[in-house]
C-alpha cells in the first residue's frame, strides 16, 4: 500500500465519514434543538453581537438604513403656508440625523436648538452595555419647558435594547440631570411637574397571571414616574396591569419578546375626562402596537380599566380630543393600500370612525412605522409623517395648510422625523422678543 493510500484509509475517510453522520444527525435532530432554550439563547447571542458590535462598528446609518428610507420630496423647508389658517405657534421636532432638538417658525427659521451627543451625556453608561457610536443615536421625544429646559429621550435603533435614557438639559444645552434607565418612545408632564414616561424591562416565564403568554423571555414596558428633578417615584408593569385586569385575553397567544409594544402615553386631565366618559382624572391612555389596542391604566389600582381594538393597525400616537373624541396615527389601517397610512379619530365609547385623513392624492401618507399627530385648540392637527421626514398641519376640512419637509438627504434617502409639536410662542419664556 503506498502512503497515498494509507493516509486516505488511516485520516481522511473517517473524516469524510463523521462529517456526513455529523450532517445526518444535525438534520434529524434540528427541529428538537431548534427549540430547545439553550440553542436559542446562543442564536440570540451570536445576533446581538452582529447588531449591537459588529454592525454599528462597519457601517453607518444611512447604509444600513437606520430610520433613513427613500427620499419621496424633491425639495425641502416650507413647501406651503397659510397663516390665515394655520395655528400660531412655533414648532419643536427632532430628527435621526443628530441627537437635536429644533424649534422653528412657520417660515421654516431655526429658532432655536439643543443638542446633546449621548457619549457627552453620558461618558459611563451604567444601563447601556456597549453603547452604539454617537452616529446611531438621536432624540426621540422631547419636550420643552417655559424657561427653556428640554425633556429629550435617546433612542438608538438597530441595537437592543434600543431605549437609552432620558435627560433634561437647560436652554444652553447643559445637562441638569440624567435619568439612567431604558426609556423610550414617549413622555407626558402633568401641571404639577412629574414626568410620566416608558421603560423597558427584560423578564422570564413562568409568571403568575400570564401563562397564556407563548415566549418565554419578554419585554415588559413599565410606567415610570418621576419627581420634577428626575427621581423616580412610581414604577407599574403595565404586561401585570393588563394581566390582573378583565383585559388579560389581548396577550393570549402572543409569541413575541416585545409583548405589548407601548408606544405613547398621556395624563388624563379634568377636562378630558369630562369629555370622553371612559377614563377618570389622573388616569393614561397608552397606545399598545403589537395587537393594535388602546388602552387606560388605573395607577391606585395597577390595572387597566378599558381596551379597545377597532379598525386600525399598528397605530401611534393616541391622543383623547377636547372635544371627546380620540385621534390617532393610524400606520397600517388603511384596508385600500397595502402600508398607507392615515389619522383617524374614533368615538372612544363606541370605537365608531368619526373622521380620517389620508393624506391628498398627489402625496398620500406613507409611514409604515413610527408617525405622530397632536390636536391643535383651533381644531387642525399637526402631523408627522416619520418615514418620509415631513410635518404638515391640516384642517378638519382636509385642507393642508402648512407643510415642512426635514432636509439632510443623503444618497437618495431621508432621515425620519420625530413627533412635532406646535407650542405657543407666548409659553416661551426664555426667547427673546419676537
Amino acid at each position: 500500500m503506498t502512503h497515498r493510500a494509507w493516509v486516505i484509509l488511516r485520516w481522511i475517510l473517517p473524516a469524510v465519514a463523521i462529517l456526513i453522520l455529523a450532517f445526518l444527525l444535525g438534520v434529524l435532530l434540528q427541529p428538537a434543538i431548534a427549540n430547545h432554550w439553550r440553542w436559542q439563547t446562543v442564536q440570540e447571542a451570536l445576533a446581538s453581537l452582529r447588531v449591537n458590535v459588529i454592525t454599528p462598528r462597519t457601517s453607518d446609518p444611512v447604509e444600513r438604513e437606520y430610520y433613513y428610507y427613500p427620499s419621496r420630496f424633491s425639495k425641502s423647508g416650507v413647501l406651503r403656508h397659510d397663516p390665515a389658517l394655520t395655528m400660531p405657534g412655533l414648532t419643536l421636532f427632532s430628527s435621526v440625523y443628530e441627537p437635536a432638538a429644533y424649534l422653528i417658525d412657520q417660515s421654516g427659521k431655526m429658532v432655536h436648538k439643543w443638542k446633546m451627543p449621548f457619549s457627552e451625556a453620558w461618558p459611563a453608561a451604567p444601563h447601556i452595555e456597549l453603547p452604539v457610536p454617537d452616529k446611531f443615536i438621536f432624540f426621540r421625544k422631547t419636550h420643552v419647558f417655559p424657561n427653556g429646559d428640554l425633556l429629550a429621550i435617546y433612542e438608538a435603533p438597530g441595537h437592543w435594547p434600543y431605549a437609552y435614557g432620558l435627560i433634561k438639559l437647560n436652554s444652553e444645552s447643559q445637562i441638569i440631570w440624567r435619568y439612567p434607565a431604558l426609556v423610550n418612545h414617549h413622555l407626558d408632564v402633568a401641571p404639577d411637574g412629574r414626568i410620566y414616561t416608558l421603560v423597558h424591562e427584560s423578564r422570564n416565564l413562568p409568571q403568575s397571571g400570564l401563562e397564556n403568554l407563548t415566549t418565554r423571555n419578554f419585554i415588559d414596558d413599565v410606567l415610570v414616574v418621576l419627581d420634577a428633578d428626575g427621581k423616580e417615584e412610581v414604577r407599574i408593569s403595565i404586561v401585570d396591569a393588563f394581566a390582573r385586569s378583565k383585559y388579560a385575553g389581548v396577550m393570549d397567544g402572543l409569541d413575541t419578546k416585545d409583548v405589548l409594544h407601548t408606544n405613547s402615553l398621556q395624563i388624563v386631565t379634568q377636562a378630558l375626562a369630562e369629555q370622553v366618559k371612559v377614563a377618570k382624572p389622573g388616569q393614561i391612555l397608552l397606545s399598545n402596537l403589537t395587537d393594535s389596542v388602546l388602552s387606560v391604566l388605573d395607577l391606585p389600582s395597577k390595572s387597566i380599566v378599558w381596551a379597545r381594538r377597532g379598525s386600525w393597525s399598528k397605530q401611534h400616537s393616541a391622543h383623547f380630543t377636547s372635544n371627546g373624541g380620540l385621534v390617532l396615527f393610524d400606520n397600517k389601517g388603511r384596508m385600500d393600500s397595502k402600508h398607507k397610512s392615515r389619522i383617524l379619530e374614533i368615538d372612544p365609547r363606541t370605537g365608531a370612525e368619526v373622521w380620517a385623513f389620508s393624506g391628498e392624492a398627489e402625496a398620500e401618507l406613507v409611514s409604515e412605522n413610527r408617525g405622530s399627530v397632536q390636536p391643535l385648540e383651533n381644531g387642525n392637527y399637526l402631523i408627522t409623517e416619520s418615514n418620509s421626514g415631513r410635518l404638515l398641519e391640516v384642517t378638519r376640512d382636509k385642507k393642508v395648510v402648512w407643510e415642512y419637509v426635514v432636509g439632510h438627504a443623503q444618497r437618495g434617502k431621508s432621515p425620519s422625523a420625530f413627533e412635532a409639536l406646535r407650542i405657543d410662542l407666548a409659553g416661551l419664556k426664555f426667547l427673546p422678543a419676537q
